[in-house]
């Protein structure tokens, strides 16, 4: 997608100090506070809209980098009544 080979791309995040997999999970993180926050997608679509096998790894993965389930948090920050609200489609 990226128009480089797989080798380059870690070679020139290695060189910004970055690495794959730690900015894939904070993408999927950043889209699922956004989902958890402004929309009302059920946990389970959002699971697979974020490539987890299934809510379960979703759930891990959101408590083990937020510290609280997935439904919590959605909990927590609710947009409030009379806000708008915007799902977004994320394919995959």
């Amino acid at each position: 997608m990226l128009g480089m080979h797989p080798r380059t791309l870690q070679r020139r995040l290695l060189a910004e100090g970055l690495s794959f997999k730690p900015l894939v999970l904070e993408v999927k993180m950043q889209l699922a506070r956004w989902h958890l926050h402004a929309s009302a997608m059920d946990l389970t679509r959002l699971a697979d809209a974020l490539c987890y096998n299934d809510l379960a790894a979703f759930s891990r993965a959101f408590k083990n980098h937020h510290g609280v389930a997935p439904s919590l948090w959605r909990e927590q920050h609710r947009v409030t009544a009379g806000s708008s609200s915007h799902e977004v489609c994320i394919e995959h």
